[in-house]
């Protein structure tokens, strides 16, 4: 079983990075002209429903309602984390930029970030509601698990969480 989670989650990870980067720009994240799912990505989902189905043992209704639930949330989760994502660099450059140091920009930016884990939660809690109306507490445990470790695989693939999440941030050169 340990094998088979680790064969998953490699499958998961490369599909992930390989899915989510954004060739205009270089990094990660959807552009509008997003392309259909390939291959890789197609064999990742369907690795993370087999263990979902091992692990959960869910009716076919409830597989169907936690897809629809998945595809309900992730476009919010991925916009949660690229507005995460874009503050912390504007942050950087902000403070970085000795020629033009703008403290109130600095400011706005800090005031910004402190908004994020509240997001997350509050974003957590309504997927959780949603997941209650189909889904045991146990399934719910179960799932929750399934989620994070594969974020933490997925973290770890991309050079570990972001700062705040897991990591102490780095220190500004």
């Amino acid at each position: 079983m340990r094998y088979a989670m680790k064969a998953v989650s490699l499958v998961v990870l490369a599909a992930t990075v390989a899915s989510a980067q954004d060739p205009a720009r270089g990094r990660r994240g959807q552009g509008r002209d997003a392309k259909p799912a390939g291959p890789g990505l197609v064999a990742a989902r369907q690795a993370i429903e087999k263990v979902i189905r091992t692990q959960l043992q869910p009716t076919e209704e409830q597989m169907a309602r936690l897809r629809q639930v998945e595809q309900q949330f992730m476009p919010r989760r991925q916009l949660l984390e690229r507005e995460e994502m874009q503050t912390r660099r504007e942050l950087r450059q902000a403070m970085l930029d000795s020629a033009n140091l703008n403290e109130a920009r600095i400011g706005q930016l800090l005031d910004r970030m402190i908004t994020f884990p509240g997001r997350r939660a509050a974003l957590m809690e309504e997927e959780q509601k949603s997941l209650a109306k189909f889904l045991s507490p146990l399934q719910r445990a179960k799932f929750n698990a399934i989620q994070e470790q594969l974020r933490r695989r997925i973290d770890q693939g991309r050079g570990g969480p972001p700062a705040g999440r897991g990591r102490p941030p780095q220190q500004l050169r």
